[in-house]
């Protein structure tokens, strides 16, 4: 067990490392590791475990090579960093690198093989063949560079079915609403004009929801002849949002 567990100090760290591969500019980069052993005593504890480090490009400060300095989220209960390794790595295709001895206390190679499919996106896989005196594995995981990503489209689709887009209206504009997609039991419609909220209605329907967008109010200031934008949102139970807007021209 002593062995095992020393393997699987050594194994996290060089793993994590592998996956990264050769940053793209000098910066650090962070990676979300996804990696299983090929050695059955490891899958069950660490087949499929992720966790996310970071890799930055590092010279030898003896002069002896150039390659990745990986380090890991810091310990929660030591206050350390988990991962602190230094590898010197031949450039190529494969790429060969081998822990920096002189700076790392383990010792073992590894092998990346990396892959840039488009700008910005790093899919990396890794082979990697550790070897410590009484201790040797063989591990392989794929890891995916962390990203920017925007946000995913929401299910839920507002139209505005009355009046339509272009038309010209005037007095009080009763505006109709539908929505799709929507979860839960109630839905929260809000009409603005020209970016200012006109009024809400929540219902446990989708549609259709009519309010009204009174353009001559009475002891108010009219609303100005001209175009106008209408905007129409929706709000389920579980917070997803739709939105859709359309212009028409005012004519009191």
């Amino acid at each position: 067990m002593r062995a095992i567990s020393r393997l699987l100090v050594l194994a996290i760290p060089v793993v994590a490392i592998l996956f990264v591969g050769a940053p793209a500019t000098a910066d650090v980069e962070k990676f979300r590791l996804q990696w299983a052993s090929y050695e059955t005593f490891i899958a069950p504890m660490w087949s499929n475990a992720t966790t996310t480090v970071s890799l930055e490009p590092w010279t030898a400060p003896d002069g002896s090579g150039t390659g990745y300095h990986l380090f890991g989220p810091t310990g929660t209960q030591t206050g350390r960093t988990q991962f602190d390794f230094f590898f010197l790595c031949v450039s190529g295709n494969p790429e060969q690198c081998r822990v920096a001895s002189a700076f790392s206390p383990y010792q073992g190679s590894l092998l990346v093989q990396r892959n840039y499919p488009g700008p910005g996106d790093a899919n990396l896989t890794l082979d990697i063949d550790l070897s410590q005196p009484h201790v040797s594995g063989h591990l392989i995981g794929v890891g995916t560079k962390e990203q920017e990503l925007p946000p995913p489209p929401s299910p839920v689709k507002v139209f505005i079915t009355q009046p339509l887009g272009g038309a010209t209206v005037s007095g009080t504009v009763w505006v109709v609403l539908w929505a799709e997609g929507t979860s839960g039991t109630s839905n929260t419609f809000t009409l603005s004009a020209d970016g200012k909220q006109v009024r809400t209605q929540t219902t446990s329907a989708r549609g259709p929801v009519t309010i009204p967008w009174p353009t001559t109010p009475v002891g108010t200031t009219p609303v100005a002849n001209g175009t106008h934008t209408l905007t129409g949102t929706v709000r389920d139970a579980t917070g997803n949002t739709g939105t859709t807007s359309i212009t028409v021209i005012l004519k009191n």
